[in-house]
């Protein structure tokens, strides 16, 4: 290899390039580099998990894992927050101790950084229905539309399963038939957002096996592709590719 840099010497086998070395990194173009400081510590929260900390936050994520036997106990997760009604209200993914499903969960704020996690009673779990559980309906990507006064919550599921309303946005009623309205295609949600009375979903897929609609031209190996869905009834949705 050839390094571009101020030793005599410039024809080498091998190199270590230093990532705040401006003259021997690559493609530095528009690319600002910067020294940060490293960081190794973990903490480890109320229930044995070790997470990666923030300086800016010392106390930790606003919102934590639950106890042992809730529906968010060992994963915590797609943060949707809206601020409705003078506080925020998050919708978010949560797992269980066996982390065999991941099912939609609530919490209130009045900060933002202070987050409660109401007892709904909405839904049974572990044999109870004291948990923040909302209602089976609700897909995983939560979008509010306060303009809507009839039903001003929205969700889709992440693998296109289903799409529901809310008034309140805790009870839930599906919008149609228990059918992929992505007509088969897998997606992982990013972002949905409205635009001229369009409704557009972003996302990607791949590559795991459920995943993966197009194939990779290597055996065995997967690939990443954007995928966008348009639909205006929330029904009936069109692939853009």
């Amino acid at each position: 290899m050839r390094v571009q840099n101020t030793s005599t010497i410039d024809k080498v086998d091998e190199a270590v390039l230093f990532p705040f070395d401006e003259n021997s990194v690559p493609f530095t173009r528009d690319l600002l580099l910067t020294l940060q400081s490293g960081r190794t510590n973990k903490a480890e929260m109320d229930y044995g998990h070790n997470i990666d900390m923030d300086d800016r936050h010392p106390e930790g994520p606003v919102v934590t894992y639950g106890p042992p036997g809730s529906p968010d106990s060992t994963e915590v997760l797609s943060p949707n927050v809206f601020h409705v009604d003078g506080e925020y209200r998050m919708y978010y993914l949560g797992a269980d101790d066996n982390r065999k499903r991941r099912t939609g969960l609530y919490a209130t704020s009045k900060d933002g950084f202070n987050w409660e996690k109401p007892n709904l009673g909405l839904r049974e779990m572990n044999g109870n229905t004291n948990n923040n559980l909302v209602e089976e309906a609700c897909g995983e990507w939560v979008f509010h539309e306060p303009e809507d006064e009839e039903y001003p919550f929205k969700s889709v599921s992440s693998n296109g399963e289903n799409t529901s309303v809310s008034k309140d946005g805790l009870h839930w009623a599906s919008t149609g038939e228990n059918r992929r309205v992505f007509g088969g295609i897998h997606m992982e949600i990013a972002s949905i957002y409205k635009w001229d009375g369009c409704y557009y979903i972003n996302g990607q897929n791949g590559p795991s096996a459920w995943t993966r609609s197009l194939p990779h031209p290597i055996s065995l190996a997967s690939k990443r592709t954007v995928i966008t869905f348009a639909s205006y009834d929330l029904k009936n949705w069109t692939h853009a590719p």
